[in-house]
């Protein structure tokens, strides 16, 4: 708890010193961004845990109820983190007026260089 605590504290400290409300929103988009792409990372891990654990002790009842359930809240994280991001998508367009021809959340710097439809 107190953990979390503190870094709630860091992160918004290191963006104190932006120049601009622009550099302040793709510094915040790209440590939004890093932390999806480690949920799914965490949320694939633990759906295929659960499938490894399904399959090697498929004649332990306990342990194929405990896959399942692992396979279970790994497909509901992988939903939520889905959800989110389409509702951070649509907000984006149509509330913010983001070029339709880019179909990430918020433009990092790495972004920035990419013409406009150019996947």
């Amino acid at each position: 708890m107190y953990k979390l605590l503190i870094l709630s504290l860091i992160v918004p400290l290191s963006y104190a010193s932006a120049q601009s409300l622009d550099s302040l929103i793709t510094g915040a988009g790209s440590v939004v961004t890093s932390v999806s792409y480690l949920g799914y990372g965490v949320a694939f891990l633990f759906f295929f845990w659960g499938i490894a654990k399904f399959i090697f002790n498929a004649t332990d009842s306990e342990k194929v109820k405990e896959g399942k359930k692992m396979m279970f809240w790994g497909v509901v994280a992988l939903f939520v983190l889905t959800s989110v991001w389409a509702i951070l998508l649509f907000m984006q367009v149509n509330l913010f007026g983001t070029p339709q021809g880019h179909w990430y959340i918020i433009n990092t710097p790495r972004d920035t260089t990419r013409a406009k439809g150019n996947f």
